[in-house]
C-alpha cells in the first residue's frame, strides 16, 4: 500500500465521504417512508447496477482501516455481474429491476483472485474475499467497517422510465448519453419537453494512481434541466431512484421497467 503521506487527498476529504454515506442512508429511508414504506423497496433498497466495475480501497493507514498489502499497488477489486445480458441493452436486466444477482470477483485483495458471490439488496457476499454492504451508490463497506471500497460508477439512465412517485403522470425518458450527460425528455399530460441530466462521477480510481488529484468522493446528480423549466440537483438512491431538489421543492423518481419514447 501507499504510505500514509502519499495520499493526502483522501485523508483530507474523508469527512466529506462520511457525510455522503449518512446523507445517502437518510435519503433512502425518507424516500421509502414517503411512499408508504413498500412501494419503492424493490427498486431502491439495493444499489442496483453497481455490481460490475472496479473498486479501489481508500487509505487504510491514514483512516484506521484494515491494512491490506497489494504488492505496493493500489488495492482493487473487480466485480462482474454473473448473468446473461439483455439482448437489447447489453446489461443484465435483473441488475436494474431486481434485488438479487450473482457476481464474480477478481483483483489484488486477498482471496479475491477468482471468487464468486451474490448481491442481495444492499448485501454483498463474496466467499472469503468480502462480506459487507453498499453504503452509497459508489461505496462498499465491510461488516467490520474496516475495509472501504469505491467504484467510480457512472449509471446508464437509458433503460426503463423514471417516474415521479408523487405524480405518476410526470415521467422522464433518457434516450442517449455522451460523457457525463444524458439527454431525453420530460413527459407530462401537457406533452413532452427536452430534458438533460448531468452527472458528477467520483474519481477514486484516478486518485489511487495519482494522489495529487483532487478527490470527488461521490457520484451524484449535478443537474436535471427541462427546456423552459428549472434546474434540479440531487442524489441517486441506489441506481433505481433519485431525489432531486430545487430550493424547498423536491422530486422523487424511481426507475420502472417500462418503455416509452420521446417522439
Amino acid at each position: 500500500m501507499h504510505a500514509q503521506q502519499d495520499r493526502p487527498c483522501l485523508r483530507r476529504l474523508r469527512p466529506c465521504t462520511v457525510q455522503w454515506r449518512q446523507r445517502a442512508a437518510a435519503i433512502t429511508m425518507a424516500l421509502l417512508a414517503g411512499c408508504g414504506g413498500g412501494v419503492l423497496e424493490s427498486a431502491v433498497v439495493g444499489f442496483l447496477g453497481t455490481g460490475g466495475g472496479q473498486y479501489f480501497q481508500d487509505d487504510p493507514q491514514a483512516m484506521g482501516f484494515q491494512p491490506v498489502d497489494c504488492g505496493g499497488q493500489p488495492c482493487a477489486l473487480t466485480l462482474a455481474v454473473d448473468a446473461p445480458p439483455d439482448p437489447n441493452t447489453g446489461v443484465p436486466a435483473a441488475v436494474l429491476f431486481g434485488t438479487s444477482y450473482a457476481i464474480k470477483a477478481s483483483g489484488e485483495l486477498p482471496n479475491c483472485t477468482d471468487a464468486s458471490g451474490r448481491v442481495e439488496g444492499r448485501r454483498v457476499t463474496i466467499g472469503n474475499c468480502f462480506s459487507g454492504q453498499y453504503a452509497s451508490v459508489n461505496e462498499l463497506v465491510s461488516d467490520d467497517g474496516k475495509l472501504h471500497l469505491f467504484n467510480d460508477f457512472f449509471p446508464d439512465l437509458t433503460t426503463g422510465v423514471w417516474v415521479d412517485v408523487n405524480d405518476a403522470s410526470r415521467r422522464y425518458k433518457f434516450t442517449a448519453f455522451a460523457g457525463s450527460t444524458s439527454t431525453g425528455c420530460e413527459i407530462t399530460s401537457s406533452g413532452r419537453r427536452v430534458a438533460t441530466l448531468a452527472v458528477v462521477v467520483s474519481n477514486y480510481g484516478t486518485v489511487a494512481f495519482d494522489p495529487g488529484t483532487p478527490l470527488i468522493p461521490a457520484t451524484r446528480i449535478d443537474s436535471l434541466t427541462v427546456q423552459g423549466g428549472d434546474r434540479w440537483t440531487g442524489d441517486f438512491v441506489g441506481a433505481s431512484g433519485m431525489r432531486l431538489s430545487n430550493g424547498t421543492r423536491s422530486i422523487d423518481l424511481e426507475r420502472r421497467n417500462e418503455t416509452t419514447s420521446c417522439s
